[in-house]
């Protein structure tokens, strides 16, 4: 009876759009709303040529993440409907992350700094009270109701006033039925007590830079009259957490100086009382640039690297200490959960003005951070979208920019992407490309280094160690 029922199930399914790609794991599956599933060679080809003799399970799993139906309803359409709109949902929320410039002065002369930073003794450079303002006021007009503001420079503590002042707005946000958050991205060299004070009191964030031990955090990250800020900055993060404030993250850039000692980086973390590591590439704009005889290393070299460091992490995991890569963690969020990541880099269409905005010292707003950097490196306004004391949050986003922006960065409808098993989860970054390849399509570099590390990925969810899987779910989770 259960062969006949089998057998029967297997005659009355329609497939529906999905991706696929054979691995050393099994045929992977992809759909439009994020599903995956892998399936064995011999049921692949049955379910794909025969519709006959897969297991009545497998198939049900099949159907529970819409690869097949038995019948096409209204209700089944309109279920997946609701599926793509929730992993489409950042379109709708536009726009939730706001990124003020408020100086482009710095202390520091990093090798590889790509926002192009002027020196700290400059006269200009700094945002005015008119500009933040008319910022916030900006700001006040985003539909979504959940506000991130990243203070941003140059170093954003030396322009504190600012910071302060539109920290003090909060209120004013709030009443407007707006959540919000604060972050200071800082270098965490110019911090008094005074200020931690008013940061800690209001709940900031910090965000700042750790290139591992001072060894190779002293490679690239030096002050304006020369020297290493390692030990300052390890200073301050010591002083934020005896006054209990516990929230603050790191990230390092990797370049040719340390893409050989990331295990020395993660272990300098995990000394600090970091839980979390954030492995980034280099950023090819300002001074990166520039220095890219001395910093570059080949695609192949990094992604050799990013699987080493993450076994790493993993085998530290498995000895019972807690500890993560953000990259690995997001992707995994996405490809696991079906929430988005946060990460405009990775959006389809682009999350740039969508999900974020970047507003310059001077008013200036692009549609991100990398669309600034361009402008400071090479005066390309390809990504302005207008000025704070010009125009109006209404004609940014009617502006030719955003339009052509959106139009050329939806997957679906690249050469190459549209088909790809991996676009559900991919996104773009139409700065890069279009510094690479001047809008010309998808460059080669970056789609093959997003693969492989999707490849990577996936590679892990479907592992044979039953540890190593419970693990990426705990990282996609939070848990």
């Amino acid at each position: 009876m259960r062969d006949i029922c089998r057998d029967t199930l297997m005659n009355e399914y329609i497939h529906l759009p999905f991706f696929f790609q054979r691995t050393p794991y099994g045929v992977l599956l992809t759909n439009d709303i994020g599903e995956h599933h892998v399936l064995e060679d011999d049921d692949f080809e049955k379910f794909v040529k025969t519709k006959k003799g897969i297991h009545a399970d497998i198939l049900c799993e099949l159907e529970g993440k819409f690869f097949c139906v038995k019948k096409m309803t209204q209700e089944m359409i309109e279920i997946y409907a609701t599926r793509y709109r929730t992993k489409k949902y950042f379109i709708f929320e536009s726009t939730s992350l706001h990124m003020i410039v408020v100086t482009n002065r710095c202390n520091q002369s990093c090798v590889y700094c790509h926002a192009s930073s002027d020196d700290a003794y400059m006269t200009s450079g700094d945002m005015s009270v008119d500009t933040a303002d008319l910022t916030v006021k900006n700001i006040l007009m985003s539909p979504s109701r959940h506000i991130k503001i990243e203070f941003q420079g140059g170093e954003p503590t030396l322009n504190f006033e600012i910071i302060r002042h539109v920290v003090s707005q909060r209120g004013v946000l709030e009443g407007h039925g707006k959540a919000v958050s604060f972050v200071v991205c800082s270098n965490l060299l110019n911090v008094s007590d005074e200020e931690m004070k008013f940061l800690i009191d209001n709940k900031v964030s910090i965000s700042t830079s750790l290139d591992g031990p001072a060894y190779l955090h002293d490679q690239c990250r030096v002050i304006n009259s020369g020297g290493g800020t390692h030990d300052k900055v390890v200073n301050t993060l010591s002083r934020f957490r005896e006054n209990g404030h516990d929230d603050v993250a790191a990230l390092l850039t990797v370049h040719k100086g340390n893409i050989s000692c990331l295990h020395d980086v993660v272990d300098e973390y995990l000394r600090l009382g970091f839980e979390s590591v954030f492995i980034r590439g280099l950023n090819p704009f300002g001074r990166c640039e520039k220095n890219a005889d001395i910093l570059a290393y080949e695609q192949e070299e990094f992604i050799s690297a990013y699987k080493n460091i993450m076994e790493y992490i993993i085998e530290f995991n498995k000895k019972g200490v807690r500890v993560s890569e953000e990259y690995f963690s997001m992707m995994a969020r996405r490809i696991l959960t079906p929430f988005g990541c946060g990460f405009v880099d990775m959006q389809s269409p682009a999350g740039g003005a969508i999900c974020g905005l970047m507003y310059d010292a001077d008013g200036n707003v692009f549609v991100s951070d990398e669309a600034r950097m361009m402008y400071r490196s090479h005066a390309d306004t390809a990504f302005l979208l207008g000025n704070v004391h010009v125009d109006t949050r209404s004609e940014w986003f009617r502006s030719e920019n955003v339009e052509r922006m959106l139009r050329d960065s939806v997957l679906e409808c690249i050469p190459g992407c549209g088909w790809c098993v991996f676009a559900p989860y991919c996104g773009v970054d139409p700065v890069r490309i279009y510094r690479d390849t001047r809008m010309d399509g998808i460059s080669r570099d970056i789609c093959g280094g997003k693969k492989a590390l999707f490849e990577y990925i996936f590679s892990k969810i479907y592992s044979e160690d039953a540890f190593v899987r419970r693990l990426v779910r705990s990282w996609a989770w939070q848990r």
